[in-house]
């Protein structure tokens, strides 16, 4: 429902780290909005579906990635 990932430049070619595979429950499902840096250097960003609410689908959810 969408990865959440690391490219790194490796030798003339990509390293592709996978860092988080949403769920589609409270971690979110398909994640939409760009990335932001918080102040401390976290990412943080936005899931259209999952978490808590109405039904199956959720009202979406914030996320957080702490380095």
């Amino acid at each position: 429902m969408g990865p959440f990932f690391k490219l790194r430049p490796s030798a003339g070619t990509w390293t592709y780290t996978k860092l988080h595979d949403f769920t589609g429950g409270s971690d979110g499902a398909y994640p939409q909005s760009k990335l932001v840096f918080d102040s401390k250097g976290h990412l943080c960003g936005t899931a259209t579906y999952g978490g808590a609410g109405v039904a199956q689908a959720g009202f979406g959810v914030i996320f957080e990635v702490v380095p």
